[in-house]
């Protein structure tokens, strides 16, 4: 749903994104095989949960994905998460 997440690239480089995100409810369940994915929470509260894990984060927190992970974002905020998402090559 296109209303649930939203993405601005602020930077660019053939080794690294960097954008500014904003999450209502959740991101889908993804697996990073040539590419770290690195979250600073800005606003709003989340848990990713990688492997089935759950980590808990608010804002100030810095979270890095694991390679060959799988991992998801879900919002446990009454408001949106917004994050700075950085993805660099591995």
């Amino acid at each position: 749903d296109a209303d649930d997440l939203y993405a601005k690239i602020i930077g660019h480089t053939p080794a690294a994104n960097t954008a500014i995100i904003w999450i209502k409810d959740s991101a889908p369940e993804e697996m990073h095989h040539n590419e770290y994915e690195r979250f600073l929470i800005i606003e709003g509260t989340c848990d990713i949960i990688v492997e089935g894990r759950a980590h808990s984060l608010v804002p100030g927190n810095y979270f890095s994905i694991p390679l060959h992970k799988h991992h998801e974002v879900k919002v446990t905020s009454s408001v949106p998460c917004k994050a700075i998402l950085q993805r660099v090559a591995a």
